[in-house]
């Protein structure tokens, strides 16, 4: 059997259990080992389907919920000098009203709502001092709430609902540099272990990313390529975008998601990846610490036939033999964190230790 073609190819093996039972990650597997270790990457786990997911077992939909903060009324004259066309939301939160006053208790952080009045200023400032800023609030999707049960409530099952909240850009910098503030002070936030008590925090949550591997099928193997982002990387990183909402619906389409974001790192026509569905899985939610993101991990596999979309990268020397020498090379290389992190815990769902 190929490195991958459990991963990517057969059936699941047995499912995972939900996240209050903990056991989706045995603590003696490997993958379990990987959680257990995961301070290295200033990572923490919220869900680890064992071995994946499959494309159905998770569900995005949007939650009918925004969440914004207004730039301030002051600066407005200067955000469109820049840009006339310059979009701007009235304050509203979770409830529907402008006060905000839902987050506090939630949270536990009780001084949020002047720590919202004060980084509104700032990350305004910040962004009109930019010297070369785009000055476009552009929607952004956060996660309201983090389902470990999916849709179908049973433990036990490998399923995933993520609910989605709208926003836009700059209430995404006002929580970036509320985040920053908090950060420093070594918060409650930053020790929460499980996607409920994550939840409590969903106001920072702006954020979502998923981190794709993808693999390449070859006369001499499977191959995985890598991703460059200053240092090696999953082979591509990007956020849930509008062009992933399926049309009539509230639901985003997962697969879509992966083969823009692939499409896009590879600069080529996303038909080019059509009926790739059979060939996604999902394997680990998980909150970046480092500036409290939710990353989502998954995998494409690509046959024989379409290997030449990845030539570009090949020549660079970034796809490699799926095998724990070759991947233990490209990561004595130094890669991001998250990216580490991706790579380990999917070699330890086949039995590779990278440690």
């Amino acid at each position: 059997m190929g490195f991958f073609n459990k991963l990517f190819g057969g059936a699941s093996a047995k499912p995972a259990q939900a996240e209050s039972e903990r056991k989706s990650a045995a603590p003696g597997s490997l993958l379990g080992k990987i959680k257990a270790d995961e301070q290295r990457w200033n990572v923490t786990s919220l869900t680890n389907a064992d071995p994946h997911y499959e494309l159905g077992d998770i569900v995005i939909v949007h939650s009918d919920r925004d969440f914004y903060v207004d730039f301030p009324e002051n600066l407005k004259p200067a955000v469109l000098a820049k840009n006339p066309n310059f979009i701007f939301h009235h304050d509203k939160s979770f409830d529907g009203f402008h006060y905000y006053s839902d987050i506090p208790m939630r949270s536990g952080i009780y001084d949020l709502v002047e720590r919202i009045d004060k980084h509104r200023v700032l990350a305004a400032q910040e962004w009109l001092a930019e010297s070369n800023g785009e000055y476009i609030n552009r929607r952004r999707w956060g996660v309201l709430h983090i389902n470990p049960y999916g849709t179908t409530g049973r433990a036990g099952h490998n399923a995933l609902e993520l609910q989605m909240y709208e926003t836009d850009e700059f209430t995404h910098r006002v929580f970036r540099s509320i985040f920053r503030e908090l950060q420093a002070g070594d918060p409650d936030m930053l020790k929460m272990k499980t996607a409920t008590e994550v939840n409590r925090y969903n106001a920072f949550l702006t954020d979502i990313k998923v981190h794709t591997w993808v693999t390449v099928s070859s006369a001499q193997g499977e191959q995985l390529v890598f991703g460059q982002r200053g240092k090696l990387d999953v082979t591509l990183c990007d956020e849930l975008s509008d062009a992933d909402r399926i049309e009539g619906t509230l639901k985003f389409s997962f697969a879509n998601w992966l083969t823009r974001c692939l499409a896009k790192e590879l600069v080529i026509n996303q038909d080019a990846l059509a009926g790739l569905e059979g060939n996604i899985k999902g394997y680990d939610l998980f909150l970046d610490k480092s500036d409290y993101t939710i990353g989502l991990t998954a995998g494409i596999s690509l046959d024989q036939g379409r290997a030449s979309v990845v030539q570009p990268l090949a020549s660079q020397g970034r796809v490699v033999p799926c095998t724990k020498p070759e991947l233990g090379r490209m990561m004595q290389q130094g890669m991001t964190a998250t990216g580490e992190y991706a790579l380990q815990a999917l070699a330890a769902r086949n039995g590779i230790d990278l440690r």
